[in-house]
């Protein structure tokens, strides 16, 4: 090969190195952590919440029985249990769809206690980055009750040990979304009060503790 033409791509090719190097650890920064402050939780889920309340608003007139509701609608339109999410997208982020956090929150169910009904969810929160997301950062269970048209909420504390095995069972869609397609969440009674069971990784998010 003459050298007047290997030098260049040999240039080429370092460049190229070079540039790989230098975003790998920007992103594995990001893909190894194994959950984020509570702080930043707290605030992306408050954020879903709002989108949460106007679609009920909107929809269902303040009345969260929509939620039931839609996900019966699905039930018949669909061969497959229903399953519904309600989704906020591009949370604090600087450029739409570049970076920033998306929230998906997935209704489990509904509970009754105290003459109250209670709608249970399971929130991920996906960060993304350079218009790619880096995988679910957290996972958290939130409740909702709406007395008297004034809604009241209860957040789960962090996980990371659920959240890790939740994430080494299902490795690919991990990375990209939630709810998976595959993933099955239940609510479940116990000894030390209420949480979410993922069935197949046997993950567990405490909600209502005794």
């Amino acid at each position: 090969m003459n050298w007047k033409f290997r030098l260049p791509i040999l240039l080429l090719l370092s460049a190229l190195v070079v540039g790989c190097a230098s975003r790998a650890p920007h992103d594995r920064r990001y893909q190894e952590r194994e959950y984020i402050p509570d702080g930043v939780a707290m605030k992306l889920v408050s954020l879903w919440q709002g989108k949460l309340l106007t679609y009920i608003s909107e929809q269902g007139r303040s009345n969260p029985v929509i939620l039931l509701r839609t996900r019966e609608q699905h039930a018949r339109e669909r061969l497959r249990p229903a399953r519904i999410s309600f989704g906020a997208m591009n949370l604090q982020a600087g450029t739409p769809d570049r970076n920033g956090w998306d929230a998906n929150g997935l209704l489990v169910g509904s509970l009754r206690v105290d003459q109250r009904d209670w709608y249970i969810f399971v929130v991920g929160l996906i960060r993304r980055e350079d218009y790619r997301p880096l995988g679910i950062q957290e996972i958290r269970p939130v409740a909702l009750i709406i007395d008297a048209g004034r809604a009241y909420w209860k957040l789960g504390a962090a996980a990371p040990e659920a959240l890790a095995r939740y994430k080494r069972t299902f490795p690919e869609t991990a990375n990209r979304l939630f709810p998976g397609e595959s993933d099955n969440f239940k609510i479940e009674h116990s000894g030390f009060g209420l949480r979410i069971k993922e069935v197949r990784s046997g993950a567990v998010w405490p909600l209502f503790s005794r």
